[in-house]
């Protein structure tokens, strides 16, 4: 199951303030902006430009695959985090993920 509708960041008030806030972790493939916020929950949003993926089939992919990550993870409920994910370049599936988990585990261990 992907993220559900509370899980995720919806105004663009929210995601302004994550990105001039927030901290950063880069990895490879990667941007992850994070604050802390007062919910007992984390927020995620996902940015993928036309730029890194032009077809917007591959966008949606990617998007779902990210979140669905994010949700088997289990980082949703154990910090209060709101977190934008922001997809750098194109890479194998894989490689993304691997990305996507070493970031995770980072925000899981403070």
């Amino acid at each position: 199951m992907a993220l559900t509708s509370k899980n995720r960041i919806k105004l663009k008030s929210d995601f302004e303030i994550v990105f001039k806030k927030g901290q950063s972790l880069r990895g490879s493939f990667l941007l992850i902006k994070f604050l802390r916020n007062s919910l007992n929950y984390s927020r995620f949003g996902i940015l993928i430009s036309s730029k890194t993926l032009p077809k917007s089939v591959d966008r949606n992919r990617a998007r779902r695959v990210i979140s669905q990550r994010i949700a088997d993870s289990g980082i949703i409920s154990s910090v209060s985090y709101d977190v934008l994910v922001r997809m750098l370049k194109r890479g194998q599936e894989e490689d993304l993920l691997a990305d996507l988990d070493r970031t995770i585990n980072i925000l899981k261990n403070g």
